[in-house]
């Protein structure tokens, strides 16, 4: 009898401990699942990506909101400068969260870390909403993250005692499910997938974006430099005042040095260029502010082509500002030459990849016939090449393109005229699909990633649909949607109008607007992009003064618009 009695307790016990095994898998599963993939501005990459550094190896990290993310690529600065560095900029980082991740970079980096470049567009912003900590500091190890959600809960320049509901935020930050367990409704597809994809290490932070601004709005709402010029009061925020301050005393005390930095951005002025000035002064710190003068002219940057709007440079504003920000970290000892450092030989590597990732896919824009467009698309094995005739997409080509294009076995757009409809598409270098035809084509199929694709042509009409999410430009002629089944994205969508011309316009409008002069064209003979590009420029130079109204008036009848006052201009 006994016997039994243990026996069944001993079942009982078994039946427990499964249970709590089972329930504990769950509940970690969930809390994972769960949890955001913030695959935007490389919040995921960024995270994830820094942990996968070899520690003791880092110089220099650049940190601050999304503005840093997208202004600095680390790697275009060991490729040109040997300085190892890191971009810790993240979507409105709460200045806690700045000062935290540079004590766990010091932690991870002790040996090499020299310098914390800090962008100052965030003082004056509230950093304690809850979402952008979480975002901040939810991929952090415990040690720290720890010290900075407390800090978060009860830190700041006016401390409060615990609460209730102070105590469930700070457990939210250990348990995800606490935090986003009523975001069901929002799972999306990358929260199935987020298990398989690895961060790219490549970008080491960067958000590579390489829109243009000028693309995106009416001239008269683009940012011109005179635009920052103000004179208004400016207020800062105490809560990221406080930390600022912490941050720059835990630099002077572990031998850091704090470079203060503003990329150039329309929401910032004179009048918080002087206050952020006045602060570096009191700490004894460098400024550079990139939206002002004289470096916003020094580093040649213009609002419209190195923005992607109003506030976030893109790829190439990147590029100039990284090119400025090494030449002085190198210049004034703030950072080492490290490209014959065995120790750092694992760099080739991320330079390769971020040359594939990043310098490719430039290239591939910047391409001006869709047969050269596709012979670099074609050299990604990760990439699906979907192709959209809109219109007789064949009929400028000219006999070298549809050579070329032959080559590609994409013989149909090759030897086609007079076609309505024309469907591709190219999968790990190979054709597998071509349609032409004068009649309206549907085709659909699975990537070996698992998603699924519709495309369509005819009619005057494209559509390319992945995941159920439209991607083709839909102009006139050859639509081109790359994408990277590795990364779940599509890295490119772009239109060539052959219906029109084998050539689109040169990507680089100043040598665009540079030729037009050599060729002598007239003003009506530019195209629309050209017009509005050189309207720009006339605002820019001119502000608002008198001058500007005498030069801009035909250019703004050309672009349609009814400006009442303006009179004669001369374009170039």
């Amino acid at each position: 009898m006994k016997r039994l009695e243990f026996l069944s307790k001993k079942i009982h016990l078994l039946y427990a401990a499964a249970f709590t095994v089972v329930f504990a898998v769950l509940f970690i599963f969930f809390c994972s699942f769960f949890q955001p993939f913030w695959s935007e501005w490389s919040n995921y990459d960024t995270v994830k990506g820094v942990y996968e550094e070899p520690e003791d190896t880092i110089e220099v990290v650049f940190t601050g909101a999304s503005i840093v993310a997208s202004g600095f690529t680390p790697a275009e600065l060991y490729e040109d400068y040997g300085i190892c560095s890191y971009n810790l900029g993240m979507e409105l980082q709460p200045v806690l969260a700045a000062y935290h991740w540079i004590r766990e970079m010091h932690d991870l980096h002790s040996e090499t870390l020299k310098t914390v470049v800090f962008d100052m567009s965030m003082i004056r912003l509230d950093g304690t909403e809850t979402a952008y900590n979480h975002k901040a500091l939810d991929g952090m190890r415990l040690p720290e993250k720890l010290s900075a959600s407390i800090d978060y809960i009860l830190g700041g320049p006016d401390p409060s005692g615990w609460s209730a509901s102070g105590l469930n935020e700070l457990i939210s930050f250990y348990v995800p499910l606490f935090a986003y367990h009523d975001r069901w409704q929002e799972l999306g597809a990358d929260d199935y997938r987020k298990y398989g994809i690895e961060p790219v290490e490549a970008l080491r932070g960067f958000h590579f974006v390489k829109n243009r601004y000028i693309d995106t709005e009416d001239v008269e709402e683009l940012i011109i430099p005179s635009d920052l010029i103000t004179d208004e009061q400016v207020w800062l925020n105490d809560d990221s005042m406080y930390y600022f301050d912490k941050l720059c005393g835990y630099c002077k005390e572990n031998g850091l040095e704090l470079l203060l930095v503003k990329t150039p951005q329309g929401s910032w002025n004179t009048s918080l260029h002087e206050v952020a000035q006045n602060i570096a002064d009191e700490h004894g710190l460098e400024f550079l502010d990139f939206s002002v003068e004289p470096l916003f002219s020094e580093i040649h940057y213009n609002f419209a082509m190195d923005n992607f709007d109003s506030n976030h440079p893109n790829y190439y504003g990147a590029h100039k500002l990284t090119g400025y920000i090494g030449k002085y970290l190198i210049e004034n000892g703030l950072a080492s030459d490290r490209r014959r450092d065995p120790r750092y030989e694992f760099m080739n590597d991320e330079l390769e990849g971020y040359h594939s990732t990043v310098i490719d896919t430039v290239k591939m824009w910047e391409s001006p016939d869709p047969a050269s467009y596709l012979s670099l698309a074609r050299e990604h094995d990760s990439y699906t090449i979907f192709i959209l005739g809109n219109g007789d997409a064949s009929r400028a080509l000219t006999e070298e393109q549809r050579l070329s294009l032959f080559d590609m076995n994409l013989k149909g757009l090759a030897v086609s005229n007079n076609m309505n409809s024309y469907l591709a598409v190219i999968d790990d270098g190979q054709v597998v699909y071509e349609w032409a035809d004068s009649a309206a084509s549907l085709h659909s199929g699975i990537l070996d990633s698992g998603e699924l694709y519709e495309l369509r042509s005819g009619d005057y009409n494209v559509s390319c649909r992945i995941e159920n999410r439209e991607y083709a430009d839909t102009g006139s002629g050859l639509n081109i949607v790359v994408y990277d089944k590795q990364r779940h994205k599509v890295v490119d969508s772009t239109v060539f109008d052959t219906c029109v011309s084998p050539e689109r316009e040169n990507h680089d409008l100043d040598k665009a607007l540079y030729d037009a002069f050599s060729e002598e064209k007239e003003p009506e003979e530019l195209s629309e992009t050209l017009k509005k590009y050189a309207l720009y420029n006339l605002r820019s130079k001119h502000h608002d003064s008198e001058e500007a109204v005498t030069e801009l008036s035909e250019l703004y009848e050309l672009l349609d618009r009814n400006v009442p006052g303006l009179e004669d201009y001369e374009l170039y």
